[in-house]
């Protein structure tokens, strides 16, 4: 304890033996630390958070028949977020510290598809340069995802001209079908006509059946009446043609619209999907802690010093002892 106490008389001793050097260094350096301060401007930080909108990545469809294929897309983060901030400072940054004298940094925000986006500067124009760059950013990802979409567009131009066309043939065949019935229903009177004149049922189940009896005068009467029941099973067969055909037609053009609601739908949601700035850019200004850097000049001074002083009585101690 005693020679404990004898080491720390000697500190003190050396202290207070360099006390003017101690103290004129610590003095010096507070100093310094005061006309740095007077010297320090006050600092502006800016910040945008930047969501980084989707792509739509198109699949060609299997067939080429429009009418009946259907498309696949998926879609895709425009840019990896981890690869936009690397390339956002090299892209942008160089032209607002030319000008401007400011500093550009991004990062990721976690694990999501938000970036921050931060300009340091000694200006308050800070605010106004982000907001710059992040419309020239949110702009040209817009402008990629309307790129991207293209191939629906086109898509949806080809099925609207298919099911224009689609429903002409479907107003052409049932015009067909109409007129068709019309001759249908002259041709059934007809025959009914000629079986109440001549007293004969059941002609067109079995076509005259082949054993009617042709009597005078009533030859051509029943010659007549073949000649319809032939046009009747003609007209028959085109009636179904035309039915099958409008049926066909019919489901494709259902087919096309609801491929048209689909993707015009899904082009409608991809506005959910765009880049997009949230919130507003802002800013904050940082007053520079004068007292704090006097202070902490006027600490590190004394340690120094004290250090320096200490060396010092080192030294003197070895040139004495080496005399």
């Amino acid at each position: 304890m005693e020679e404990e106490t004898v080491e720390l008389v000697d500190y003190l001793r050396v202290i207070w033996k360099r006390k003017i050097l101690i103290i004129v260094g610590t003095l010096v350096c507070i100093v310094a630390g005061v006309v740095m301060s007077r010297s320090m401007q006050r600092a502006y930080i800016a910040e945008a958070v930047i969501r980084i909108g989707k792509k739509v990545q198109l699949q060609a469809p299997s067939t080429t028949t429009t009418t009946t294929s259907t498309v696949s897309s998926t879609l895709v983060i425009l840019e990896s977020p981890l690869e936009l901030v690397k390339s956002i400072p090299i892209k942008y940054g160089q032209d607002v510290e030319r000008d401007f004298g400011f500093h550009l940094d991004a990062e990721v925000i976690g694990k999501s598809s938000m970036i921050k986006v931060i300009v340091r500067g000694t200006d308050k124009r800070v605010e106004k340069s982000l907001k710059e760059i992040a419309d020239k950013i949110v702009d040209k990802y817009i402008k990629m995802v309307e790129t991207s979409a293209i191939p629906y567009k086109i898509l949806i131009e080809r099925l609207e001209a298919d099911a224009i066309m689609i429903q002409d043939n479907v107003a052409d065949t049932e015009g067909k079908l109409k007129d068709a019935k019309n001759v249908e229903e002259e041709i059934l009177g007809n025959i009914a006509q000629l079986e109440s004149n001549i007293g004969i049922s059941g002609i067109i189940e079995e076509k005259i059946q082949k054993s009617i009896i042709v009597t005078g005068g009533k030859e051509g009467i029943i010659s007549t009446n073949i000649v319809e029941v032939a046009l009747m099973d003609m007209l028959l067969r085109r009636i179904v043609n035309n039915e099958e055909s409008l049926r066909k037609d019919r489901n494709s053009l259902e087919s096309i619209r609801r491929q048209l609601l689909m993707y015009r739908t899904f082009l409608g949601s991809l506005k959910e999907y765009n880049t997009e700035l949230i919130g507003a850019v802002t800013s904050v200004a940082i007053q520079p802690r004068k007292k704090r850097k006097i202070v902490l000049a006027g600490v590190i001074g004394l340690m120094m010093f004290t250090f320096l002083a200490f060396f010092k009585e080192y030294l003197d101690k070895v040139k004495a002892e080496g005399r």
